[in-house]
């Protein structure tokens, strides 16, 4: 009889190990001082003498002069930290800067009210409009400005009398609360 040596045939594993052995993979580009230092030696003569002679002092600060890199502003760090805010933090952050805008001693840009006190037409045009898509009277409103709602005047102001100066700068405060656009 004939002896039969038991040869297995190769296993898959076997065959792709030498392709799958670890190849050195190709090296991350490194983006450290000396790069930048070699691009500024090269492209940007005048600012790498600069950097040379001290005026400039760092490589950072060499190579965003030669915008070579782009240096975060504080708008680029409100930003990045609002995307990862929360709801609860965006809702409190948002309130705070509103307190900021409606902070004691602000006024709107433009005039409410003449010298006289009389509305000027943007604000009477705004106040009607308010009080017909909240179906309310004038009196509505100077309850809200601190006035009892039987008070006449905001509505005799619409009509074209003149208000006096304490009600004229309460409803400036009214009006930055309901959107006005100052």
């Amino acid at each position: 009889m004939t002896d039969f040596v038991n040869v297995t045939p190769p296993t898959q594993t076997a065959v792709l190990a030498p392709l799958t052995a670890k190849l050195p993979m190709p090296s991350k580009r490194t983006r450290d001082s000396r790069y930048y230092e070699d691009r500024l030696r090269k492209e940007h003569p005048a600012i790498f003498a600069d950097l040379r002679s001290g005026k400039l002092t760092s490589i950072r600060a060499a190579s965003a002069a030669a915008r070579l890199i782009h240096l975060p502003t504080r708008l680029d760090a409100l930003r990045r930290e609002w995307k990862k805010a929360t709801t609860a933090e965006r809702r409190a952050f948002a309130a705070w800067l509103k307190s900021l805008s409606g902070s004691a001693g602000s006024t709107p840009s433009k005039p409410i009210a003449s010298p006289s006190g009389q509305l000027t037409p943007g604000v009477v045009a705004f106040l009607s409009g308010w009080l017909v898509k909240h179906r309310a009277k004038p009196g509505r409103i100077m309850r809200e400005m601190g006035f009892s709602n039987y008070d006449y005047r905001l509505a005799r102001g619409i009509a074209g009398d003149p208000l006096p100066n304490y009600v004229v700068s309460a409803l400036e405060k009214w009006l930055a609360k309901a959107g006005y656009p100052t």
